[in-house]
């Protein structure tokens, strides 16, 4: 029996990949803009997948750094074809440098965030009254810094929600 030995890729194979990626990827965003013609479809994708991540995390028995570093990874892996969409642009310096302000304090949040769920691991306290309450807390810190940094009002609907988000912590903790 003889075996066959594939040939190596070549550059026109691998363009030809990029090509078939580039289409998908545009039919995608076509699709995408009538699948999420509304902010509140991205805003459930937000709660389903930021929820979904540390429940599938609180499964694996590493420390907080290395889960923080894997999701990082994997939020890396997810945003790999972005330049190959209509999503790409070519930014400033000052804005990189906002960027990787943004990218550090998400970082931190990041870090703080497994710390909860490596703690919940090590029976020091329970996921699912600890983890929501950082959750519900960043509802204020939009509030607040809508204020601060971009003069946006604070409607009494923002203080009732934010009454809300307080009464969620306190039920959460019972």
């Amino acid at each position: 029996m003889k075996i066959k030995v594939k040939e190596p890729y070549k550059f026109i194979d691998i363009y030809k990949y990029f090509v078939i990626i580039k289409i998908r990827l545009r039919i995608f965003e076509s699709r995408r803009s009538k699948m999420f013609n509304s902010g509140l479809s991205y805003a459930f994708a937000v709660g389903f997948f930021f929820s979904l991540a540390p429940l599938i995390m609180k499964q694996v028995q590493i420390g907080a750094l290395m889960m923080a570093f894997f999701i990082a990874v994997g939020s890396l892996l997810a945003m790999v074809f972005i330049p190959f969409t209509n999503f790409w642009s070519a930014p400033s310096t000052g804005d990189l440098a906002l960027a990787t302000v943004a990218g550090i304090a998400n970082g931190i949040g990041l870090i703080a965030f497994y710390m909860i769920v490596w703690g919940s691991n090590s029976g020091q306290w329970e996921f699912s009254k600890i983890a929501p309450i950082g959750l519900v807390l960043a509802p204020a810190g939009f509030a607040i810094g809508g204020r601060l940094f971009y003069g946006e009002p604070i409607t009494a609907a923002k203080v009732v929600g934010l009454v809300f988000a307080g009464l969620a912590i306190f039920f959460l903790n019972r």
